[in-house]
This record gives structure tokens, sequence and C-alpha cells, in this order.
């Protein structure tokens, strides 16, 4: 059916634009997707905090699974669970925020890190 070729256009979409927001720590992009990739890179953080939080490997092995099915690539998801994610055990959430750009309907991606945070 045509209306299941666009959803998957979306979800492609939110793979390409997180593993980007992974790889560079910022992006640029319209202000419908911003809310739609914090959404979606939220989830795979607390996925990563569950990583780091278990001692069972088990729970790990599934943890690593699960974004290398949603990230596709063992780089990135190697970078986001040792490397991005050891920022993050501190909150639950918030992990991401939107600066809007003046004059532009676009807006900044970024991480907010421990020391940003007040």
């Amino acid at each position: 059916m045509r209306h299941q070729n666009i959803n998957k256009f979306k979800v492609f979409k939110l793979h390409n634009l997180a593993s980007a927001l992974i790889l560079n720590t910022q992006i640029k992009t319209s202000k419908k997707n911003a809310r739609n990739l914090i959404r979606y890179v939220e989830k795979l953080i607390t996925v990563c905090i569950k990583y780091h939080s278990t001692s069972s490997l088990t729970l790990k092995l599934r943890c690593v699974r699960k974004l290398l099915v949603k990230l596709r690539s063992k780089f990135i998801s190697f970078l986001l669970i040792h490397v991005l994610a050891k920022n993050f055990l501190k909150f639950k959430s918030g992990h991401l925020r939107i600066i809007n750009l003046p004059n532009e309907e676009c807006c900044l991606i970024s991480f907010l890190y421990d020391h940003e945070r007040y």
C-alpha cells in the first residue's frame, strides 16, 4: 500500500538525523523534525543509561541489539553507549536542547552536558 511507504520514509529520516546528531553533537534542522528527533534520541539515551546501570550481560546485550536496530551502525551505537552516555547518567531526561535561530525557520539541536545545566 502507498501509505506504508510514507511511514518508512519518516523512520529512515529519523535514523539519519539521529546518526548525524550523534556524530556531530549538533545539527541544524526544521522545528518539526527537531521535536520528533528529540523524542527519538531521548529513548535511545535511556537505553544507554539502562546499559550502564545493569550488571547482567544479557540485559547489556539486549540494549546493544536495540541500539543496533535503531541506528544501523556499530560505530554510532558505540559512540552513543561508551562516549556520550557517560555524560547523561545523572539525569533521567532533558539531554537535548533546541535553540531557535533568529530570522529563520530552522533551529539547532545539541546535547546538553552536565556542566551546561543550571
